[in-house]
């Protein structure tokens, strides 16, 4: 998903900014909770961050969409075990934020930054 959206920011000119968070990172901001979560992963655990300045002239306009993307949870793995396979839809708020934060960079709104 990370890449993805590093994909993204790449492809807009400059026009979004992508930043990331990963690893022991996470627990030095305090993002504690999403660093526990994601390191019983084999992949390290990260928050991406996207910006796009929709509109420069009211800079203290800000607005934000938040999302969770976890593509690996093991709590209450003992209640989960037959539905593992299923759990991908985990990462349907990061989905769902990310793709209402295209539609705004795309369609030019001044909503969003």
């Amino acid at each position: 998903m990370a890449a993805h959206l590093k994909k993204f920011a790449d492809s807009t000119g400059g026009q979004v900014h992508y930043s990331i968070v990963r690893g022991e990172e996470l627990v030095t901001k305090g993002l504690n909770l999403i660093y526990a979560v994601g390191k019983g992963s084999a992949n390290t655990p990260n928050m991406v961050i996207l910006e796009y300045k929709g509109n420069p002239e009211h800079k203290d306009d800000v607005y934000g969409l938040v999302g969770k993307g976890v593509c690996y949870d093991s709590g209450g793995l003992s209640l989960k075990m037959q539905l593992m396979e299923k759990m991908y839809t985990d990462k349907g708020g990061a989905c769902t934020a990310f793709a209402i934060f295209k539609a705004a960079f795309t369609l030019k709104l001044k909503v969003i930054q």
